[in-house]
């Protein structure tokens, strides 16, 4: 039989009994980006807010480790337009969010499989450097504008 844990962290490590919320009502990081990646490593599913700042390192991070995001939040995510986001993440919305535990619960073992992969294959190409990020957003305005891309290198 197979054993079932559900491990919702409040409170942020390291910093004793603070949530993650900051001042301005926003949520933030916790802990060190070495405790939140051991954190991550042993997850399946990583909880991404989107909003503001903070929401795309969590979602950078997630795809980083091979957490599967969860999203709820409405906002923009980057390279949407070449990225589908459902391959990659859950959404939630925010009405049925009391449900999220029912939902993750009905993901089979094989979209967990496939959503881990597609986010490590996201990840390599559009984040895993800042040469990349570049490199991703000069191919999106080189699309977007219908400039041809250069030859591929020794070709005339």
């Amino acid at each position: 039989q197979i054993k079932e844990t559900v491990d919702v962290q409040m409170t942020c490590l390291g910093r004793g009994d603070v949530t993650g919320v900051s001042s301005d009502g926003e949520w933030s990081l916790c802990g060190t980006k070495e405790q939140r990646s051991m954190s991550l490593t042993q997850s399946t599913f990583s909880i991404v807010p989107i909003t503001g700042n903070t929401g795309l390192v969590r979602l950078e991070e997630a795809l980083m480790y091979g957490a599967i995001p969860i999203i709820f939040g409405n906002s923009a995510l980057p390279f949407e337009a070449v990225v589908d986001w459902n391959e990659v993440a859950i959404f939630i919305p925010l009405t049925r969010l009391h449900e999220m535990h029912y939902i993750i619960r009905s993901i089979s073992t094989n979209r967990i499989l496939e959503l881990r992969r597609q986010g490590r294959v996201i990840w390599e190409i559009y984040f895993s450097s800042l040469f990349q990020q570049l490199l991703s957003i000069t191919s999106i305005l080189r699309y977007r504008m219908f400039y041809p891309p250069p030859s591929a290198p020794g070709v005339v």
